[in-house]
């Protein structure tokens, strides 16, 4: 049964990769997971109920990447930093999946409160980028931006050195404000 299940969500989350929300049709998943449509539905009742374990799955990937590319050997932390973003960037089809989702959950509340726990999910995430100790407001700026550059990136389809000359930009930009917060908690 779970196998089934995550066949279904598999199917569900690479056709909103190939084709944002426009392939996120009940008949299209079904056929891309090669089961009845009806089978779909003894699992998934809704399509709001779809629809979230698609973001939750995406949720737990983009979570995984995230760690992953932290992890990696790239020299100094800021560069760790700068390919981590410029790599989600980069990732054009969980932009796509993510822009599905984003237009599915102006819909379904259940799928936004989904969209809102990726949110939450991926703040202790950027969190771990270098120098942001702990400063929530630095790491909505940052998830901000880079999920306009995602979105940009949709549309534009940038080389990577271009995206990486961005990202660098934005944590340059950064650092007064950084630097601005480390001498006040220390003069306190």
């Amino acid at each position: 049964m779970a196998e089934l299940r995550e066949r279904i969500v598999d199917a569900a989350l690479a056709l909103l990769r190939e084709s944002g929300e426009r392939g996120l049709s009940t008949l299209q998943v079904a056929k891309r997971a090669g089961i009845p449509q009806g089978h779909l539905t003894y699992y998934f009742p809704r399509k709001a109920d779809l629809v979230a374990a698609v973001a939750r799955a995406l949720q737990e990937e983009t979570a995984a990447d995230l760690v992953r590319i932290a992890k990696l050997e790239l020299g100094d932390v800021r560069t760790a930093g700068i390919e981590l973003l410029t790599a989600l960037v980069m990732d054009a089809d969980r932009s796509r999946a993510l822009l599905g989702l984003t237009i599915e959950a102006q819909e379904d509340p259940e799928a936004r409160a989904v969209l809102l726990e990726i949110v939450e999910h991926g703040r202790p995430l950027i969190a771990m980028l270098p120098g942001l100790e702990g400063d929530e407001r630095l790491v909505d700026v940052i998830q901000s931006a880079t999920w306009g550059l995602q979105l940009q990136q949709l549309f534009e389809r940038r080389s990577r050195a271009h995206v990486r000359a961005v990202v660098e930009r934005l944590l340059v930009a950064l650092q007064p404000e950084r630097k601005k917060r480390r001498t006040k908690r220390g003069a306190s």
